[in-house]
Formats: C-alpha cells, sequence, structure tokens
C-alpha cells in the first residue's frame, strides 16, 4: 500500500514537471536554451544587440547582453547565432 502511494505521487509529480516545461521557439522555430548566444531585434525600448539566454520568466527569455544588463524579450524577438 504505502509503495502504491508512493509510485502514484511519483508520476503525479513527474506530470507536472512536463506540464510545465515548455518548448520555447525563436522567431525561426529552434529551440531555446539556456545559455544560448542570441540576436535581439531593435523594438521601441531596445537597439538590436546579441547576448545570450540566462533564464526564462512568464513568458519572456531573459537575455544578457554583452555588459551583464538583464532584457526580457519575447520568443518572437530573438534568433539564435
Amino acid at each position: 500500500m504505502i509503495i502504491e502511494k508512493l509510485v502514484v505521487n511519483c508520476i503525479s509529480q513527474t506530470l507536472k514537471i512536463k506540464t510545465m516545461a515548455q518548448e520555447i521557439l525563436d522567431k525561426l522555430g529552434n529551440l531555446l536554451s539556456t545559455g544560448d548566444a542570441v540576436e535581439v531585434e531593435e523594438t521601441q525600448d531596445n537597439l538590436e544587440f546579441v547576448g545570450h539566454i540566462d533564464n526564462f520568466r512568464d513568458g519572456y527569455v531573459v537575455v544578457l547582453d554583452q555588459e551583464d544588463n538583464a532584457f526580457c524579450v519575447l520568443p518572437e524577438q530573438v534568433k539564435i547565432v
């Protein structure tokens, strides 16, 4: 009985993790990952720049520029270089 509960709990936790993990794609459809070098397109607020992906947060890609300034951008505004 205890083993059955542990197995059900483990399966439940695995399903939650898989549901939370989303594949985030760049504007060309490439899978984005932490550490990827990306080019961020120009927006009203920022000039175009090249940086690397530091994190993902609430549907945004957190990109660090060459001076380690962090920018939250939409996935469709980046492409892997």
